[in-house]
């Protein structure tokens, strides 16, 4: 689906147009809306936690230092045990576990936990320009 200018939703697609098809006029639907995720903004993330990775000596593993970012930017699932202990784990970046919206709320706040945990001091812009060099961009020809 897609917003058109009435601010109505309207079919993307075939698929779509078929499914709406079988929707009848007037009747209440609950409606789930999610923005796709965008595969080189997921590659821009995980561009930052290189930089993250490269600019630190505590973690062994780069898949613990995304888990850390993520929960530090307060992307975490508490887990409260039996015998209650209470235990936390990063939530999941999968396509399937979150949108492009949460998505985009993740890696900006990613972006100010970096700063602040793993390079601070930095300037926002020059960890931007680094994120650009690892996906290969340079200033003069991101076009």
């Amino acid at each position: 689906m897609r917003k058109n200018l009435n601010q109505c939703l309207e079919p993307a697609d075939d698929m779509a147009s078929e499914y709406l098809r079988n929707v009848k006029t007037g009747e209440m639907y609950l409606v789930n809306i999610r923005k796709p995720r965008n595969l080189q903004f997921h590659r821009k993330f995980m561009a930052l936690i290189k930089i993250a990775w490269d600019n630190q000596e505590r973690y062994d593993a780069f898949e613990a230092v995304r888990k850390e970012v993520t929960m530090r930017a307060g992307f975490f699932v508490e887990h409260v045990h039996i015998s209650g202990k209470v235990s936390y784990e990063a939530k999941s970046i999968a396509f399937a576990a979150m949108d492009e919206l949460e998505f985009a709320d993740l890696y900006s706040k990613a972006i100010d936990v970096i700063l602040k945990h793993f390079m601070p001091g930095t300037d926002p812009e020059a960890l931007e320009q680094a994120v650009e060099e690892v996906l290969g961009f340079s200033r003069d020809n991101r076009g």
